[in-house]
């Protein structure tokens, strides 16, 4: 029995050098965590907060939560972190929305553009 299995990507290069595609994403979540953990504690700062919430699906990252606790630890500011089961993405809510719109017949062209800022309302 022949197994489902993808088929190994082959080695990007840059710079000369073969670079893989677990490091790409690797090398991705430590910019994304480490911005997020600058924004974040320099507003902290800023509003003399001595407490910051991480929430929401980016919450369950590992990564940030253990560099996030580390960075305000360092500059005495407490970082409280829901819990995982309490982290919930905004995609699993708008697709929530977009299944009870179906639901009243409510259709969206393919076109549609999209809108961080749209106004749900209540169905």
């Amino acid at each position: 029995a022949v197994k489902n299995r993808i088929p190994p990507h082959p080695p990007l290069t840059l710079r000369g050098g073969d670079v893989v595609i677990p490091d790409i994403c690797a090398s991705f979540q430590e910019t994304v965590v480490d911005i997020l953990i600058e924004k974040t504690l320099a507003v902290a700062k800023n509003r003399r907060c001595k407490t910051v919430l991480v929430t929401g699906g980016v919450a369950c990252n590992s990564k940030l939560r253990e560099k996030m606790g580390k960075a305000a630890r360092n500059s005495q500011i407490t970082a409280h972190f829901a819990s995982p089961v309490l982290s919930s993405d905004n995609a699993a809510m708008i697709a929530y929305v977009g299944g009870r719109y179906l639901a009243i017949g409510r259709q969206s062209p393919l076109s549609l553009n999209a809108f961080a800022s749209l106004n749900l309302r209540k169905i």
